[in-house]
């Protein structure tokens, strides 16, 4: 959409038309794919995963609690997870 104008666009003219540019994008319809669990049974199999302390919880330097998702977040990021 790069062409010459003859006045600059507003705030929200701009974005009127970015949304209109990127609508069609989102039209789309996917097919859930065939392998895929439902929402259902994946929410039941975090709350599973969740409550199974040997694999959620982690203690480090007296510290409890779950492992932290994000690299250097927390203290006990750096605890290596438990070998089955």
């Amino acid at each position: 959409m790069q062409r010459p104008m003859k006045n600059l666009l507003t705030a929200q003219e701009a974005v009127t038309r970015w949304m209109e540019a990127l609508l069609p994008l989102f039209e789309e319809k996917l097919a859930w794919p065939a392998c895929a669990t439902s929402w259902k049974q994946f929410a039941a199999g975090t709350v599973e995963d969740l409550q199974d302390k040997n694999t959620a919880l982690v203690e480090t330097d007296g510290h409890k609690g779950l492992r932290a998702y994000v690299k250097a977040s927390s203290k006990l990021w750096t605890d290596a997870p438990q070998q089955l």
